[in-house]
């Protein structure tokens, strides 16, 4: 549980993060531990992804970017498990991206 803590507050650390560098590595972390251990993931679900949540609309559109292409991939690895953080996902997720000039954001949203 210890360990659960840490990680949930170090990536909710680099999610948050002033410089964008960090907030993209964040995310990429996400996405690796989404792959490779998706228990400690789900076991922390609502918390992590309000941190990521404020991704899917970064100022920063590498971040954006990154954010909307892990959540691509992310989907089907969660699946029924994403039920608890849907009703905030959608939103960020279409809320401006799909009416984004930058064509590799609208094309991920």
């Amino acid at each position: 549980a210890l360990e659960s803590e840490e990680y949930v507050r170090d990536l909710v650390g680099l999610l948050n993060a002033k410089d964008f560098r960090e907030r993209m590595g964040g995310v990429r972390q996400l996405l690796l531990d989404t792959e490779g251990s998706p228990a400690l993931v789900l076991a922390n679900i609502v918390k992590i992804f309000d941190a990521f949540k404020p991704r899917l609309h970064d100022s920063n559109s590498k971040v954006n970017q990154a954010a909307l292409e892990a959540m691509h991939k992310m989907i089907p690895l969660l699946k029924d498990h994403l039920a608890p953080v849907i009703n905030m996902l959608i939103p960020a997720i279409v809320d401006n991206n799909l009416n984004s000039k930058n064509p590799a954001i609208y094309t991920a949203a």
